[in-house]
């Protein structure tokens, strides 16, 4: 039997009765409450957790064929340290770390047996996916340690021209022009080819054909040549751009606008098709400056989205219309999908696990990834005012979730 959160929020006020206890309490801890799922294999404790952050601030799990890349200090721009770490993706031995200190480490990618991973001390380093070897490192330079306004921590995107693509902010390096910049860099030997300056703060993504679309939080697009840097178009969207989906479908950039609008950007023609409102501007109990969409993630012709209302949400890529609506009963932290197994998955503040069929958005399964149920709530206490920021990936039939360390767990 299962409770779901509005039941019980419209219950709220009531008396305790068996057990069952209302307002924050989502399910008895002695009665409804589910069993923990045990992982797979967990890097808590190993050489993957480093030193530093006592509780990591991990980042997006990066699963390749035959190993996972953690990243523990993940978006920390001033002071403290971070890391990157391979872990064999069956047993979770650690094969290599490479630290960082000061400043953290954003979201690594892979391509060609290289490991491109950015840092909070504005650097893009190439790292032998083998050994974790240092084959060439872009300083951007512009760092202070105590300002944090200086880094790049966005996901590289390796091009098939041999460049890869880096946001920078707050470059002063010889050939950075503008505070915001992003670079082409030699995926051989590290060599800056191009800067191109940006209006505000971006994310990269890929396009094919050599290409990437800079989509800039000012709401400023332009997709560039990734030879040259070269513009071939430029967009403005009349809204601030909160994220971006790191995959591309069928030509078309999913972007997350305002905090809770979906929006799809035809990455041929450089044209908003289509925009959707899927959650309310502002949620009771967060911040101001908090959006309600949490992340954004595609699969096949579908784009996710994950709202601190509760609700999964999946839309039509090429028409934005909604396809289906899923309530997770908590805020939902973060979605992802995959399109090979038919399955998308939600994670929420309580750190349960939804798994959901692709087609229709029916729970398939649901796994309790928390080790114990805190207080008078199962799972992790939700607090509105201080949502964490945890991680889910998919891939061919595991989740991976980064929270309190990195887990994966089997899916049913």
């Amino acid at each position: 039997m299962e409770l779901s959160r509005r039941r019980l929020v419209a219950a709220a006020g009531a008396t305790a009765v068996g057990g069952v206890v209302v307002g924050n309490a989502l399910w008895d801890s002695d009665v409804l409450c589910p069993e923990p799922t045990a992982p797979t294999w967990d890097t808590t404790g190993t050489d993957a957790a480093g030193s530093g952050f006592p509780h990591g601030y991990w980042g997006p799990p990066v699963v390749d064929d035959d190993a996972v890349y953690v990243t523990r200090g993940y978006g920390i721009v001033a002071g403290g340290s971070g890391s990157v770490a391979r872990v064999d993706r069956e047993t979770a031995a650690v094969e290599w770390v490479v630290e960082r200190e000061p400043a953290g480490v954003g979201m690594p990618a892979v391509a060609d047996d290289v490991v491109y991973q950015p840092t909070g001390r504005n650097e893009l380093l190439a790292l032998a996916a083998s050994d974790g070897d240092v084959r060439w490192r872009v300083d951007a330079d512009g760092y202070d340690y105590d300002s944090g306004e200086s880094f790049a921590l966005d996901q590289p995107v390796p091009t098939d021209v041999g460049v890869v693509v880096q946001a920078f902010e707050g470059a002063t390096a010889s050939g950075f022009d503008g505070e915001h910049a992003v670079a082409g860099v030699d995926a051989t030997d590290g060599t800056v080819r191009w800067t191109h300056s940006l209006p505000a703060r971006a994310r990269v993504v890929g396009v094919g054909d050599g290409d990437v679309v800079a989509v800039s939080e000012d709401g400023s697009v332009g997709r560039l040549d990734g030879r040259t840097g070269d513009a071939e178009w430029r967009l403005s969207l009349a809204a601030g751009v909160t994220d971006a989906a790191r995959t591309v479908d069928d030509g078309v950039v999913t972007v997350l606008l305002d905090g809770h609008v979906l929006g799809g950007i035809d990455a041929e023609a450089g044209e908003l098709a289509w925009r959707e409102r899927i959650a309310p501007e502002r949620v009771e109990g967060l911040d101001e400056d908090d959006p309600s969409v949490r992340s954004v993630a595609v699969a096949d012709d579908l784009a996710l989205a994950a709202t601190a209302g509760g609700d999964v949400v999946a839309v039509d890529r090429g028409s934005g219309e909604e396809r289906f609506r899923y309530d997770a009963g908590a805020p939902v932290l973060a979605a992802d999908a995959n399109a090979t197994g038919g399955v998308a998955g939600a994670l929420d503040a309580r750190g349960f696990a939804h798994v959901l069929d692709l087609a229709d958005g029916a729970r398939t399964a649901r796994l309790a990834t928390a080790e114990e149920n805190y207080g008078d709530t199962c799972g992790h206490r939700v607090r509105e005012d201080f949502l964490p920021r945890w991680f889910l990936t998919l891939r061919d039939g595991s989740a991976y979730v980064a929270s309190h360390g990195v887990r994966r767990y089997d899916l049913p």
